[in-house]
């Protein structure tokens, strides 16, 4: 169990996506390690962020909900 930060973040570079995903560190350095080694021609942006007692859970919980609505573009990702 790790406490953590669950968030969103979009792109104007990848209009109609969003990544979610879960760091132990605030969203905002998440951002800056993305946008510098992605290779993205433009910054994502965090569009949500949620701190919970077990991010890795919360994280499971939710790619799981996502892949079974038919949502989810990715499962491995």
């Amino acid at each position: 169990m790790s406490c953590g930060f669950i968030y969103v973040l979009v792109n104007s570079s990848m209009p109609g996506l969003v990544k979610i995903g879960k760091t132990t560190r605030r969203p905002s350095d998440r951002v800056r390690e993305l946008s510098g080694v992605t290779g993205v021609p433009t910054p994502f942006v965090v569009a949500y962020e949620e701190y919970f007692a077990d991010c890795d859970e919360a994280e499971t919980y939710l790619h799981s909900n996502l892949s079974n609505s038919g949502i989810r573009v990715s499962e491995s990702r």
